[in-house]
C-alpha cells in the first residue's frame, strides 16, 4: 500500500477504499412491486420513490396510493462503491446503513432495500423503465 504524506489523507483514502465514494443523488424512479411482510405488486399502482441529498443528510421518500402515508427515511450520506453483485449505493445515518440500492451487473432488475430501526423492511424492485 502506497501512503500519502498526510495520516489526514491516508484516513481518507481507506474510508474511501472501504465504502466508496461519497456522492449526491437526487432522481426520482418507480417500482410496481414491494416485499415487506407481504407481497404487493400492480402496475397500477406504482411506488414513487424520491431520493434527495446534499452534502450533509438526505431523504428517501416513497409515495403511493396503496399507502394512508409517505414512507420517509433520513440519512446522511451516500457512497458508491462496486461490489461483485453490481454498483452499489449505500445509505448511511449515525448508526451505520439503513439502505442500499443495487445496479446488478447481469442487467436484472435494480432494487432499493430500507431497514428501519423498528425492525421493519422493505424491499423495492425498480421499473425497467424507470432506473438510476
Amino acid at each position: 500500500m502506497i501512503y500519502s504524506q498526510s495520516p489526514v489523507e491516508d484516513d481518507h483514502l481507506r474510508v474511501k477504499a472501504f465504502y466508496g465514494e461519497k456522492v449526491i443523488v437526487n432522481k426520482k424512479v418507480v417500482s410496481y412491486t414491494i416485499t415487506g411482510k407481504t407481497t404487493y405488486s400492480n402496475i397500477n399502482i406504482p411506488f414513487n420513490i424520491f431520493i434527495t441529498s446534499n452534502d450533509l443528510s438526505g431523504t428517501i421518500r416513497i409515495n403511493s396510493k396503496k399507502l394512508r402515508e409517505d414512507i420517509m427515511l433520513r440519512f446522511n450520506c451516500i457512497h458508491k462503491k462496486m461490489t461483485y453483485l453490481g454498483l452499489m449505493y449505500s445509505f448511511y445515518d449515525d448508526d451505520g446503513e439503513v439502505a442500499s440500492y443495487t445496479i446488478p451487473k447481469d442487467g436484472s432488475h435494480q432494487e432499493l432495500y430500507m431497514s428501519f430501526k423498528d425492525g421493519s423492511s422493505y424491499l423495492f424492485t425498480i421499473s425497467k423503465y424507470d432506473q438510476l
